[in-house]
């Protein structure tokens, strides 16, 4: 057992069952995960927060290394090397489930968890979540020398967001396909919460919107091949220079 001011790391080994490892952990700084992360993600650096918890690791003679278990953590920041992708202050909650297969059979991940708060950047798209859970959910794999193919993901932000569907990405982490169906029954906050830094860098930061609305996009290595947009009762306003309205 490990300890220092509130934080705590326990580690149980049982005779019984000599291949199971369990961590218990408490207020521990989230940087002990970044060799963990880096088996998945490895341009991602963890600058900062804390996680709570369990962690198990299987690690039979026979069969995929196995690491599972239940993480809450709090305030966490996170940047990529070329600062692509950014978060700060996120929290959330999370059972993961992580095994990692010699090759060539792919490695698996499955993610279920809530976010409540924070925010993160991709690119150019900046989300500001609320304090309100966001359910997301992910089942992925990655082969050796591949990048990560996810055959099923789900965002729930209640009437504000849903989104599922399916993404590859290459080893470079850009999309090599995206099928999504994207639903909004309430597009009023959608502008602060997920649209903000693009209408900004278009000049369109005070655009209100209202109604709601679907979506069916699908993109693969050579751009977009598919949109399908379905308004219902949407208004458009520019509140800001008074341009237009729809």
């Amino acid at each position: 057992r490990l300890g220092r001011g509130r934080a705590s790391l326990a580690m149980k080994r049982n005779a019984a069952t000599p291949d199971l490892t369990r961590v218990d952990l408490l207020h521990v700084p989230i940087a002990w995960a970044q060799s963990l992360l880096a088996q998945a993600w490895a341009d991602a650096r963890l600058q900062g927060g804390t996680v709570d918890g369990r962690v198990d690791v299987h690690s039979p003679s026979r069969g995929p290394l196995r690491i599972a278990g239940h993480l809450q953590a709090d305030a966490v920041k996170l940047e990529t090397q070329d600062a692509s992708v950014a978060t700060d202050h996120l929290r959330g909650a999370f059972d993961f489930d992580y095994r990692i297969f010699d090759a060539p059979q792919p490695s698996l991940l499955t993610l279920d968890g809530t976010l409540h708060g924070g925010e993160f950047l991709a690119g150019s798209t900046y989300v500001a979540l609320p304090e309100t859970p966001i359910a997301l959910s992910l089942a992925a794999e990655h082969r050796e020398g591949e990048g990560w193919r996810l055959p099923r993901l789900s965002w729930d932000d209640g009437r504000v967001l849903n989104v599922d569907g399916s993404a590859a990405f290459g080893e470079d982490a850009s999309v090599r396909a995206l099928d999504l169906q994207i639903r909004s029954a309430d597009l009023a906050p959608v502008r602060d919460r997920y649209l903000s830094g693009a209408l900004g860098n278009a000049g369109l930061g005070d655009l209100a919107l209202s109604g709601a609305v679907e979506a069916r996009v699908r993109i693969d290595a050579q751009g977009l091949r598919d949109l399908v947009v379905t308004p219902h009762a949407v208004d458009i306003i520019d509140q800001g220079g008074q341009r237009f309205a729809f």
